[in-house]
């Protein structure tokens, strides 16, 4: 059944606060649809000042009977004032179309699409990482399942391989959606060489012999 209400509770502040209160919030018994950041400005690049540090949006979303929403999106606006957040109104949204439709198309029309997913302990360090590694376009990260989207305009190989280093060293994966033709033909967009890839093309070989499912879909050249 679709939910009665769907409000989102957003606040903004540093991401170092923004990531202290999505922490808790998973902690706690509420039960968000999501949990997502982003700058501002709808782009970052390196740590900023202390000013462009404050420039986050946090927002929760709250889906289900209207009382029920309600309730959280007011325990929202208290775990945001304990974390040093400043809460803004609280609106709703079509459930049918959710609220992110533009910011995932703002992203798709960057040259390059970086996709990493980590635990979720781990997004803000990752966000960190990429924010100082080079000039974004469009930053989304999403700390309910830990997935950390960027675009960007141009993309270096020397910042490919220390991004691909920084999610490696936070146990997480990274991979790009989207690049340049003359990128890929020098670099492998699921980064570096791992051992295992070997052993998934000879699984693929074997039970798709005519490479008729997903092809050119698995990591590692051949």
């Amino acid at each position: 059944a679709l939910p009665e209400s769907c409000r989102e509770a957003r606040s903004c502040g540093s991401l170092e606060k923004i990531a202290s209160a999505a922490a808790e919030l998973l902690r706690s018994n509420i039960e968000p649809a999501f949990v997502v950041a982003s700058p501002l400005n709808g782009a970052t690049s390196g740590a900023g000042t202390e000013t462009e540090q404050a420039n986050w949006r946090l927002s929760v979303g709250l889906e289900g009977f209207g009382e029920t929403v309600q309730a959280q999106a007011e325990r929202c606006t208290d775990l945001f004032a304990r974390n040093g957040l400043q809460a803004e109104a609280a609106r709703g949204y079509p459930v049918e179309d959710g609220l992110f439709a533009d910011t995932d198309a703002s992203l798709h029309r960057a040259l390059f699409l970086l996709r990493a997913d980590l635990p979720i302990d781990k997004v803000k360090d990752f966000v960190e990482a990429a924010a100082g590694a080079m000039q974004t376009e469009g930053l989304f990260a999403d700390f309910g399942c830990g997935r950390v989207r960027v675009g960007m305009a141009d993309l270096s190989e020397e910042a490919w391989e220390r991004l691909c280093g920084h999610a490696r060293d936070l146990d997480g994966h990274i991979l790009l959606e989207k690049a340049s033709d003359d990128f890929k033909m020098r670099q492998d967009v699921y980064g570096p060489f791992q051992r295992a890839w070997k052993v998934m093309h000879k699984v693929k070989e074997a039970l798709d012999p005519k490479n008729i499912f997903a092809p050119g879909r698995l990591p590692g050249r051949k």
